[in-house]
Order: structure tokens, then C-alpha cells, then sequence
């Protein structure tokens, strides 16, 4: 009986696998958002943002969400997130609260050009992240992305 359950499993995962891999190079982020910023001690921050998710696939949740945050290519700040729950087969934009830490012989009155909203080059800033994927409940896989730069995903001033 363990058996036909493992191998039922197996197939079913199988099955997933194949349907969802078509779609996988499909799964991106459209959007980017900076909604606040508020610091936390003299080295630590609360933000908010807001990022759109492009999933044509199942739903699934991202865990063990770590990033760092990086301002020419120099880590400024280490970032963590809680668990999110993106939905299947859309696009949405989710709220996601981040945690900062000021990374290590970083400068932080640069960041107060971001705090401040004043003219900060977005484009200078790049963000690498690691966390893991995994259906609800069950099977995932770890997920690293580097050198994603902000700039191309913030709105645009019309």
C-alpha cells in the first residue's frame, strides 16, 4: 500500500512538473514599489513595498525570503520578508512588508535620499534574492536570483 501511495505521489508530482515547466520561464515580477520607509534604531528600517507578480501557475508560497540590497554594486542593506502566498494563474500586486539591516561598513545617511524621496539614482540600485518556492504544503525548490535591477520595474512618470 506504501508503495501505490509513493507511486501515485511520484506521478502526480510528475505531472505537475511537466504541465508547470512550460510555464515557468513565464513566472516573473512586473512591477516594483516603494510604498515607506521607516527607520528602526540607527541601524535597522521597516519598508513596505508593493511588487506585481506575473504567476501563470499554480499557486505557491515563497519562504525563508532573504535579499540584499546593493548601491553600486556594494551591499548597503540585508533584507528580510515573511512568507507570501501568490495566487495561481494571474497577475497581482502584493504588499509585502521587508525587514533592513545596514549592511556592514555601509554609510547609511545614503539611504536618506530614498527616506527622503528625493532623487536617489534608482538605477544604481540592485537587489539579489534567495527563498524557496514550494506548493502549498509540500515539494519546493530554492530560488536565487542576482543583479536584478530596480530601476526596471519602478513606474515611470508619465
Amino acid at each position: 500500500m506504501k508503495k501505490q501511495v509513493l507511486l501515485f505521489v511520484c506521478t502526480l508530482a510528475a505531472l505537475l512538473m511537466s504541465v508547470g515547466c512550460n510555464k515557468v520561464k513565464e513566472l516573473g515580477v512586473t512591477s516594483f514599489e516603494i510604498v515607506s520607509i521607516t527607520p528602526s534604531g540607527t541601524s535597522e528600517l521597516d519598508a513596505t513595498v508593493r511588487v506585481g507578480i506575473h504567476n501563470p501557475l499554480v499557486a505557491f508560497e515563497a519562504t525563508d525570503v532573504i535579499g540584499t540590497l546593493k548601491l553600486d554594486g556594494k551591499p548597503c542593506l540585508h533584507l528580510t520578508a515573511d512568507q507570501l502566498i501568490v495566487a495561481g494563474n494571474c497577475d497581482k500586486v502584493y504588499t509585502i512588508p521587508v525587514r533592513g539591516t545596514i549592511a556592514e561598513g555601509f554609510n547609511p545617511f545614503e539611504l536618506l535620499n530614498l527616506i527622503n524621496g528625493t532623487s536617489l539614482a534608482f538605477d544604481k540600485l540592485t537587489v539579489d534574492v534567495n527563498g524557496k518556492l514550494a506548493l502549498r504544503g509540500g515539494v519546493g525548490k530554492k530560488l536565487e536570483l542576482k543583479d536584478i535591477r530596480i530601476s526596471d520595474y519602478m513606474k515611470k512618470d508619465e
